[in-house]
């Protein structure tokens, strides 16, 4: 496999689509977090406290992930950086450097520490031992 399309391809359903999934499914099942947030006593929820749905989960993940993906394209198309006879620099570097840059700078500028996922999802990731809102410490970012 050369690059290209194939290659892009090929990481998508192998690398992103099982992170993705991975992601959604965690967060939206009754634990609302993946093995990391449970360890630090995290969970998303919905603006209210809720527990989100599949597609909320999703959503909140392709945005959260979109440098990742933004770096995927821009190294694989159109032809991998890897097997471009003349490689360049590409100006998907720079979405990607924008986004690595506007994602933490959202959490420390909004009253409840939220990033564009979560802003975009209408969700929250909550610090607390429960998932009842009423015990809910406080809003942890993330």
């Amino acid at each position: 496999m050369a690059g290209g399309v194939p290659l892009e391809v090929y990481t998508l359903l192998t690398i992103s689509l099982p992170t993705w999934l991975y992601f959604a499914l965690s967060e939206q099942s009754t634990w609302q977090a993946t093995i990391g947030k449970r360890v630090f006593r995290l969970i998303v929820t919905d603006i209210g406290g809720n527990r989100i749905g599949f597609g909320r989960a999703m959503l909140r993940t392709v945005i959260k992930l979109l440098p990742w993906e933004v770096s995927h394209l821009t190294v694989n198309l159109p032809t991998s950086i890897m097997f471009d006879p003349e490689p360049k620099f590409r100006f998907g570097f720079f979405v990607v450097f924008a986004l690595l840059v506007l994602y933490p700078a959202l959490i420390l500028l909004t009253r409840r520490r939220q990033s564009m996922h979560d802003l975009i999802a209408k969700t929250i990731v909550l610090y607390g031992k429960t998932r009842h809102k009423d015990s809910v410490q406080r809003s942890a970012g993330g």
